[in-house]
């Protein structure tokens, strides 16, 4: 899939990927470092497994590499077991059944056991055939896995549903606005940090399908919206921005998240 940006960029694979991100022809691969919370410890021991054989599945990665549950789910929803043929909902039932029985397996084996012409696991169930997730939950479900977007990106997703209103900027059209504006995306960063009198003060970076918006609470405005932003979001912000050093950001007056049924956060 492409990212909109020029090169095409392929999903972290547990097979293919290396920790950080490597080309593939004219592809990028993402590196499993992207996958949030799979631990460096975690990927030292899946790259021993995988020098000796490569993986078959979900199963067969459980059995061989000790995982923690929410280190497996973000690799199913940031696509590192889409070369299986299964969606991803699919293997989020397989990991239901089969993660406690391959974990154990993985426990209790000898490192040299999990390699020396053993077949690959297989769960001794069926699977139920599922439909993959809709556009937007899937690249919902890839934000939160990876905090990075593959194919299209979430924010696109509500704009086009009018779940923002109508004279909602995006970022790229922001950067040429001048006076109050509003702006919506995802939250990419943000730090709080006291002023010199000791109140404190936000600063959020924004991201949508065009690009970032630098976005600043001062004191007041952060007392007001104290615990509004505390998600991924997206969020509606409202202001006027500000060109200092070199660097246009916005002051924000009002910040709200966005509900849309049917995509969770």
């Amino acid at each position: 899939e492409s990212n909109g940006r020029g090169v095409p960029v392929l999903h972290p694979c547990v097979n293919r990927s290396g920790d950080t991100c490597r080309t593939e022809g004219t592809a990028l691969r993402l590196g499993l470092e992207w996958v949030r919370g799979f631990t460096e410890a975690a990927r030292r021991r899946l790259r021993v497994s995988r020098e000796r054989r490569p993986f078959s599945g979900l199963e067969d990665f459980l059995c061989r590499v000790p995982t923690q549950r929410p280190e497996a789910e973000a690799l199913i929803l940031g696509g590192a077991f889409d070369f299986t043929g299964r969606t991803r909902p699919e293997l989020l039932c397989l990991l239901g059944a089969a993660y406690p029985v391959f974990r154990e397996r993985a426990r209790g084996a000898h490192i040299d056991d999990l390699f020396i012409g053993d077949a690959p696991a297989q769960a001794p169930w069926a699977v139920p055939s599922l439909p993959e997730f809709a556009e937007a939950e899937r690249a919902w479900r890839e934000w939160h896995a990876l905090g990075v977007c593959v194919g299209r990106h979430p924010v696109s997703f509500f704009r086009e549903t009018g779940a923002f209103p109508g004279n909602t900027l995006t970022a790229q059209a922001a950067e040429q606005a001048k006076g109050p504006v509003r702006v919506a995306g995802i939250v990419a960063a943000r730090r709080t940090t006291p002023t010199r009198n000791g109140q404190p003060m936000q600063f959020i970076t924004l991201e949508d399908e065009t690009g970032l918006v630098e976005c600043v609470l001062f004191p007041d405005t952060h007392a007001r919206h104290r615990g509004v932003v505390r998600e991924l979001g997206p969020y509606v912000a409202e202001g006027r921005l500000d060109g200092q050093y070199g660097a246009t950001t916005l002051t924000v007056d009002r910040i709200r998240r966005v509900q849309r049924p049917g995509m969770r956060s």
